[in-house]
């Protein structure tokens, strides 16, 4: 059988600070929740529900960081450092852009197109309350994302937990204060919320700038100097990206359409489904973080001509994505009742949301699985097929998510239980995709 050369540790010493980078994160996001259900649970579901749309963008943007990801690794596998520092410059000029268009693509949004969608009028009033601010958000939480791609493409993952920490302490203080009126600020409720995230998404992007350019890595790179489009270098970059950033937007999307069909089931079933979101984000903390990993590991094995420890490699992340997943989700096994008043103290849907949480857990560790099989194959270059395998099966799930939430409606347990079906078909596309051995050729 053949062996990886990469040791579980070593996984480890890349996936960790990314890992905990994401829980710093997604333990913001909880927070969030978890105060603004404190206010009212209108501001608790209309922040779930536009908070959708903005990490729908966004996911367009990382598209084309994990693109490029995999192009600083391959270039950083082959010993091309100049090459790998071109291709970050060239990755941030365009991420900046894509802020600033993407600020005001969700501004418009936030007026022409949300009325029409929404079917509660005080829901529809605090998603527009809270997309009026959180929208800037992206002109600087953007172009953050080029020091993300390079410092996990040269495996050099520890700036992402320090930035990570940085953003979350910032929002949690600024949360605690702007939302209920601390630390000598007014109560703003959920307005408050939106600013608090913009304005430490704002300390993130001053901590990596200077970080990097104090950085004597960076010096390798040659990543701070004079800056001139490279036009070829963007092709290049947007060639691996497109399918990328489809795939994120649609996988992310989904989800966003999902919840506004369950919007139309009541706000009984949408605060449930909320509640399960939160679930679902700590779940993807070793998801993420060991994902990015795969994409940098795949992408420079290949480089480095060891074609053959790639699926042993990866086999160790999927068994080590498996056991994290295991830690951060046994209490929605074992106790959900205990755990959800964390997130609601409303009693009146504790039962069914303990029931759906512990039904729909199995799930996630179908994701376990699935993911590095899916960041392989983009890891390796092909990121088209990994956009097709992600769309087939999205379109399944949303037909089925129309049929049993909005033409026949189900109770809210059996309408999460798509959750199956959706990363099962992804699972079983995978596995013939990689068994036929294509991705090994792949230059890119």
């Amino acid at each position: 059988m053949e062996k990886s050369s990469l040791s579980y540790s070593k996984i480890l010493s890349v996936a960790s600070p990314i890992m905990i980078g994401v829980f710093v994160q997604f333990t913001v996001l909880i927070t969030d929740s978890a105060f603004l259900n404190r206010v009212g649970s209108i501001d608790f579901n209309a922040s779930g529900n536009a908070g959708m749309l903005y990490v729908t963008l966004f996911m367009l943007a990382t598209g084309i960081s994990n693109g490029a990801q995999v192009l600083i690794a391959r270039r950083d596998g082959e010993k091309h450092f100049t090459e790998a520092g071109d291709l970050f410059r060239q990755t941030f000029f365009l991420l900046a852009i894509t802020g600033v268009i993407f600020t005001v693509l969700l501004l418009l949004v936030n007026v022409l197109f949300l009325p029409p969608i929404v079917n509660d009028p005080s829901t529809l009033i605090k998603m527009q309350e809270f997309l009026s601010v959180r929208s800037y958000g992206f002109i600087v939480a953007i172009p953050t994302l080029a020091f993300q791609s390079f410092y996990s493409g040269i495996a050099k993952t520890r700036m992402i937990m320090y930035y990570t920490l940085i953003t979350a302490i910032g929002n949690v203080l600024l949360d605690y204060g702007m939302i209920f009126g601390n630390f000598g600020f007014e109560p703003m409720g959920l307005k408050g919320a939106a600013l608090a995230t913009v304005l430490s998404e704002i300390l993130a992007l001053v901590f990596v700038i200077l970080y990097t350019i104090n950085d004597k890595q960076a010096k390798t790179y040659l990543l701070i100097r004079p800056f001139h489009i490279q036009w070829q270098r963007i092709r290049e970059i947007m060639i691996l990206s497109w399918p990328l950033m489809l795939q994120g937007a649609i996988s992310t999307g989904t989800w966003t359409i999902f919840f506004f069909f369950i919007e139309q089931m009541g706000p009984h079933d949408l605060e449930i489904s909320q509640i399960i979101r939160m679930f679902y984000l700590i779940a993807l903390i070793p998801v993420l973080g060991i994902g990015s990993a795969t994409r940098t590991f795949v992408s420079h094995l290949i480089a480095e001509g060891k074609t053959n420890e790639v699926i042993p490699t990866v086999r160790k992340i999927v068994i080590l994505n498996l056991i994290a997943s295991f830690l951060f989700t046994f209490s929605n096994i074992f106790f959900p009742a205990l755990v959800i008043p964390f997130i609601s103290e409303n009693n009146a849907i504790l039962g069914d949301a303990a029931y759906t949480l512990q039904v729909v857990t199995g799930a996630m560790f179908l994701l376990a699985v699935t993911s590095p099989l899916l960041n392989l194959i983009s890891g390796a270059g092909d990121s088209k097929t990994a956009f097709r395998i992600e769309a087939i099966s999205i379109g399944i799930y949303l037909f089925g998510a129309w049929l049993l939430a909005v033409q026949y409606p189900q109770p809210i347990t059996i309408v999460w239980c798509l959750e199956y079906v959706y990363f099962g078909m992804m699972l079983f596309a995978c596995l013939y995709y990689i068994q036929k051995g294509n991705w090994k050729n792949i230059k890119i």
